[in-house]
């Protein structure tokens, strides 16, 4: 019961998407994403809301079907990542030191374009695509 009620206010928080002025790395990194995370041998995808609260960025990543997937949060002045919730899989320990590392690296590097991260070491792939309002019906 606790945890439903968590996501719902997170959800909740993260969806008002004023921009705020407080640096060119926030104002760039707020707002939603399609996401596609690409394991080998299978993947986690949705669409991924970030919201700036001034001293740093909390992203939530949702599955097609509302479940939440990954919660993590996001320092611009350290670079440093914070899983905060990881469902199955991302939620273990090796998979999460993993992705803190990578998400870090993307993070400094995201803007509102397309954005597609290999990692080197592990090939998983990172897809960010800026969701278009326009286009979606």
């Amino acid at each position: 019961m606790f945890r439903a009620v968590y996501i719902f206010l997170l959800f909740c928080a993260l969806l008002p998407s004023g921009i705020s002025a407080q640096g060119r790395d926030a104002a760039q990194l707020e707002g939603k994403y399609l996401v596609q995370i690409d394991f080998g041998r299978g993947y986690a995808g949705g669409i991924c809301v970030m919201k700036w609260d001034g001293t740093c960025v909390n992203a939530s990543m949702f599955n097609e079907f509302g479940v939440s997937v990954l919660v993590y949060s996001y320092e611009p002045a350290k670079g440093k990542v914070r899983i905060l919730k990881g469902a199955g899989p991302l939620g273990r320990g090796k998979t999460k030191r993993v992705l803190k590392r990578d998400l870090s690296v993307i993070m400094s590097e995201l803007d509102n374009k397309d954005y597609i991260y290999i990692d080197p070491k592990t090939g998983i792939t990172y897809k960010f695509r800026p969701l278009d309002y326009e286009t979606v019906e």
